[in-house]
């Protein structure tokens, strides 16, 4: 019994001497930070790719913060693979810095871009391959690729006639792949400054979730009631007064923004909980790293809107 008690005492008194001091500028583990969408309506696509910040306990952080190795991975090579075929693939190339200078460096990019026309199919699968060509070490995503929705419109928007109604556009396919969608009316108008004479292109959005009148569904067609009165009360309270520019309408069009699984369970997931019980983790589909690879679209379709409409919408909407 002497023996175990001293044995036991000598294990408590080797382990009271341990160093267990927790060294915050340990050797540098490299994790990716990646935010990439593939946008199915646009002909090029861009991934934004850095890393966890990096300290150095030589150094201040704004010192460190104007090294850009601290943020920006330097030698990768980024690709987008399609299904099971290596051999078919687009290589992402890095884009000039787009970050003004500020806290952190903007001598280096965390920008990915390459022309995808034609490279994506509704429905088949992509996996992107980050690989760090100095450790050989790789960091990768599957996402599958989501459809076009497909619109069509009844009569030409006319908000004089019955103001108090609604007007109507259908819905008649979501999307391949598609598992969350945002219905969007938009307006779009030019901005010109009184003074320059400058003009800028704007737009305004009304979503449509909580708000749209889905008259009747039939054979997967969704016919979509929107209130005027509701449409136009949302652009007014959301265009400021403004007496040194002008405003002109463009257009207003239906916009169908579909995303699909990886993108929702994103959503879903870092969306706050509501309850006391903090969340352990957020979502990530980056395997050794984090972030998103996923895939939405972006369907629009412009509406025709009566001449007497447009004339409201400039007088009382747009300038009043």
């Amino acid at each position: 019994m002497k023996n175990r008690l001293l044995t036991f005492l000598t294990g408590v008194l080797l382990l009271a001497a341990c160093d267990n001091t927790l060294d915050i500028n340990a050797p540098y583990r490299e994790t990716p930070v990646v935010y990439a969408i593939i946008d199915m309506g646009q002909d090029s696509q861009i991934f934004r790719i850095q890393k966890t910040y990096q300290n150095d306990v030589n150094k201040t952080t704004d010192e460190v913060a104007q090294i850009a190795d601290s943020l920006y991975m330097k030698n990768i090579t980024v690709k987008v693979v399609s299904g099971n075929n290596p051999n078919l693939f687009r290589e992402f190339k890095r884009l000039a810095p787009r970050k003004e200078a500020g806290f952190f460096s903007n001598k280096d990019s965390s920008y990915w871009g390459q022309r995808t026309t034609g490279f994506f199919t509704p429905g088949t699968s992509y996996t992107l391959r980050i690989k760090n060509n100095e450790t050989d070490k790789e960091y990768i995503a599957t996402t599958t690729a989501t459809g076009m929705a497909n619109i069509r419109f009844g009569s030409p928007i006319n908000f004089i006639e019955s103001p108090n109604g609604t007007f109507s556009y259908q819905v008649e396919q979501i999307g391949d792949n598609v598992f969350i969608f945002d219905l969007i009316v938009r307006l779009n108008y030019w901005e010109i400054n009184k003074l320059t004479n400058d003009s800028s292109f704007r737009y305004i959005d009304y979503y449509l979730r909580r708000d749209a009148l889905y008259t009747s569904v039939l054979n997967g067609k969704a016919t979509i009631g929107v209130s005027k009165q509701g449409l136009l009360g949302h652009f007014t309270s959301n265009l400021p007064v403004n007496a040194d520019v002008n405003r002109r309408f463009n257009s207003i069009e239906s916009v169908v923004i579909g995303s699909n699984k990886d993108y929702s369970d994103m959503i879903q997931t870092n969306k706050p909980s509501g309850s006391i019980i903090p969340k352990v983790s957020d979502y990530s589909n980056i395997s050794n790293g984090i972030g998103v690879f996923a895939s939405r679209t972006i369907t629009k379709l412009k509406q025709s809107v009566t001449d007497q409409s447009i004339d409201l919408l400039n007088t009382q909407v747009l300038n009043r």
